[in-house]
This record gives C-alpha cells, sequence and structure tokens, in this order.
C-alpha cells in the first residue's frame, strides 16, 4: 500500500521472473532498483530471519548474484509513501 504507483503488468513481471525459476526479481527503472523485490519460497527462512529496519536487504546481498533484473518503463517502483501526507502528495502528482 506504500508503493501506490506501481503499475499491474510490473507486479506481473515480478510474479512470472519468480515462476520461471528466479529466486529474486525485482523492477528497475532508469538504472535505480525499485520495488517490489520478489523471493521464491527457497529464501523463506532467511528472510524470516530478517530483523530491524534493514528488512530483507541481508538477503539481496547475500544472493545478490541471484537478482533478475526487469527493465520497466514504470516510474511508480520507486516512488515510496511512508506517511499520509507523503501518499497525497503522490497521487495528486500522478494526476
Amino acid at each position: 500500500a506504500d508503493l501506490p504507483l506501481i503499475q499491474p503488468g510490473t507486479l506481473a513481471a515480478v510474479a512470472d521472473a519468480l515462476r520461471t525459476g528466479h529466486r529474486i526479481a525485482a523492477p528497475f527503472y532508469g538504472g535505480k532498483r525499485g520495488h517490489p523485490v520478489g523471493f521464491a519460497v527457497s529464501l523463506r527462512e532467511a528472510l524470516l530471519a530478517c530483523t530491524g529496519d534493514s528488512g530483507a536487504r541481508a538477503v539481496l546481498e547475500a544472493h545478490a548474484h541471484e537478482m533478475f533484473a526487469i527493465e520497466t518503463g514504470d516510474a511508480g517502483v520507486l516512488a515510496d509513501a511512508d506517511t499520509p501526507a507523503e501518499l497525497q502528495r503522490m497521487l495528486r502528482a500522478s494526476g
């Protein structure tokens, strides 16, 4: 819910990458990794072991060589709203 501008096709592309055997898949826009990052079930235990505010960063770093990059024209993958005010601003700007 904090990434409201992501296009449905981007979500489908991440899911498709996981279905076809990639362990980690992420959309990229303008050379920057965005969200959502998808993880295969084989990484479940590693993800459950994550603590603190760093989220899945440790898993991403440990498995960086397995990242499947999905180049996309979807700028919404970089638009993160962490507060209600940010969300409102983002939604107004998107039209």
